[in-house]
């Protein structure tokens, strides 16, 4: 893989960030490109203008539109390009994919023509010659990098999620800072052969007034991101359980909204509540202050995660009961019965006020 880092701070052992990734750059201008909306917020000062002016011929590219296709026909799209980036290779002038211990690359990318979309990479990046673009960018990316270790990776204790989650800290853990995201961050997970278990937060990033805007707020962005590795594998085990069903009475009720986020069935939802959860305690294990709580609180009760008080109180109470739940994985029946039974009271409610049962 290509990644160009020039500040790499061992902060635990392994831990890398925050570094520029050129796989993740070019990626991303692909996406943009190809007019992906996630991909084209205006947020990044003169680099989105040095963007937009530098592959201004190449919006025809067979790479571009080979990326409107995968967007519409295979649903790649959101954390799925980031996925594909850090999968990437430079190998003999031209893109593989790495040797994967376990499949991890995301599945939205399954049945895709690989050699054709890695043929396609390799012209693309010849063809608008992408290295000069991020090499001419060398003293842009370090000042994002330096601005990030400064105001948001003081507040990232990766020790915690071995505490909390209970599980055995043989991952590596990489902060990649997407300069073309705008306020849109992805978590990746990457097995190659030979390897620990690697995993990837890529933050996204904007300026104000010619300043990057990176402070203790980004953090919670940060501890949200690496909450997923740890809580995608008893959410996945338990997939099949009442409380991860995809046509629950509870999830009709937020559809739409959480649709709008990206967040299209029930086990997602589940997934991202907890993470939300999990970030909370974070905060609250952490010195954050009363006003940043409850403003994070808020934040995804906004978004319809109503339920987030009683998760988090759900969890804290885990934080106290260790003796008896030794790791989260010993614990997720506990979250699966949580929903379900806020499924049943929010059905009891909608019977009284409609005065007819719901069955």
């Amino acid at each position: 893989m290509l990644m160009c880092a020039f500040f790499v701070n061992p902060v635990h052992a392994g831990f890398v960030g925050p570094v520029v990734n050129e796989n993740v750059e070019m990626m991303a201008i692909l996406a943009r490109l190809a007019g992906f909306e996630e991909y084209n917020y205006d947020m990044g000062g003169s680099y989105t203008d040095d963007i937009d002016s530098y592959f201004k011929d190449c919006k025809e590219h067979p790479a571009v539109l080979k990326m409107k296709d995968l967007r519409a026909n295979n649903g790649v799209a959101y954390d799925a390009v980031m996925s594909m980036a850090v999968h990437l290779q430079r190998q003999d002038d031209g893109f593989i994919i790495i040797e994967q211990e376990k499949p991890s690359l995301e599945k939205r990318w399954n049945g895709v023509d690989m050699e054709n979309f890695l043929s396609l990479l390799g012209k693309f990046y010849d063809d608008s010659d992408f290295r000069e673009f991020f090499d001419s960018h060398n003293d842009f990316y370090r000042h994002g990098l330096d601005a990030y270790k400064e105001n948001v990776l003081k507040y990232f204790d990766k020790d915690w999620y071995q505490e909390f989650f209970g599980y055995a800290s043989d991952k590596t853990y990489t902060v990649v800072i997407g300069f073309v995201n705008g306020p849109c961050s992805y978590g990746a997970n990457r097995y190659e052969k030979g390897h620990d278990r690697e995993i990837f937060a890529v933050v996204g990033y904007a300026v104000f007034d010619g300043k990057s805007v990176f402070n203790k707020s980004n953090s919670s962005t940060l501890i949200h991101e690496f909450c997923h590795s740890f809580i995608n594998v008893p959410i996945k085990s338990g997939e099949k359980t009442a409380g991860c069903q995809t046509d629950v009475d509870l999830f009709r009720s937020v559809k739409r909204s959480m649709t709008s986020q990206a967040y299209p069935d029930w086990q997602i939802v589940v997934n991202e509540s907890v993470v939300r959860a999990a970030t909370i305690c974070y905060m609250l294990d952490h010195g954050y202050t009363q006003d940043e709580v409850i403003n994070e609180l808020l934040k995804q009760m906004d978004r319809n995660f109503r339920w987030m008080p009683d998760l988090v109180s759900l969890l804290r109470k885990y934080e106290k009961k260790r003796n008896r739940y030794p790791d989260f994985m010993s614990f997720y029946p506990e979250i699966v019965s949580f929903f379900n039974d806020y499924e049943q009271q929010e059905i009891k409610r909608y019977e009284a006020a409609l005065g007819y049962s719901m069955d």
